[in-house]
This record gives C-alpha cells, structure tokens and sequence, in this order.
C-alpha cells in the first residue's frame, strides 16, 4: 500500500493503473498501424491506375505512328491511282479521236515510266 498525501494505492490499483496504460498504448499503437496500412492500401489503386495509364499512352503512340505510316501509304496509292487513270484517259482519247493522237499517249506513257520508276 502507498499513501501520499490523503491518497492510498493498493498494489492491486497501481497494477490495474499499469495493465490499463499499456492497453491504452497498444490501443493507440494499433490505430497507428491501421492508419498507415489505409494510407498505403489506398495508394495501391493511384499506382494501378499510373501504370495503366502509362501503357495507354504508349499504346495510343504506336497507333498514331501506324496510322502515319498508312497516310503515307495510301498517298502513294492515290498517285499512282491519279498516273494510271491519267493514262486510261489517254488510250480512250486516242481511241476515240479520228486523228490518232499520238501526243497524249507519249505523254501518258511518259508519265507512267516516271511513276513506275520511282518506285
């Protein structure tokens, strides 16, 4: 038993005063811990989302090269389609005029060498 000054401690209170204190510190230790583990958890998602985000991006960067690759590709069609249809236009002409306009065919073929030459 302690006494000071008009209190009296049995050592059963001091023990019970000890045992309720460290409940109250590993109470308040486990809140803590509970509180970080939500805060990380909830990070969790922000970081999915980052990554997919990511993957999109890149994604959506290849698609825009593939796709200005193909614009190219089909200007380069569109040419050749325009030399060719030039060159039918010719052959009909000379084949419908009665004078045989040898011109317009020198000059079509002409024009589709050069074409077919590129290439």
């Amino acid at each position: 038993m302690i006494q000071s000054e008009g209190f009296m401690f049995t050592s059963g209170q001091i023990w019970a005063f000890f045992v309720v204190l460290i409940g109250l510190i590993l109470t308040i230790l486990n809140i803590i811990e509970k509180v970080i583990l939500l805060k990380a958890r909830s990070k969790e998602p922000q970081a999915k989302v980052e990554s997919r985000l990511v993957a999109l991006e890149t994604w959506r960067s290849e698609v825009n090269q593939r796709l200005d690759k193909d614009e190219e590709h089909f200007d380069k069609i569109d040419e050749g389609n325009k030399v060719t249809q030039q060159a039918l236009l010719a052959l009909m002409d000379a084949a419908l005029s009665d004078d045989g306009s040898k011109g317009e065919l020198k000059s079509a073929r002409k024009d589709l060498y050069e074409y077919l030459s590129k290439k």
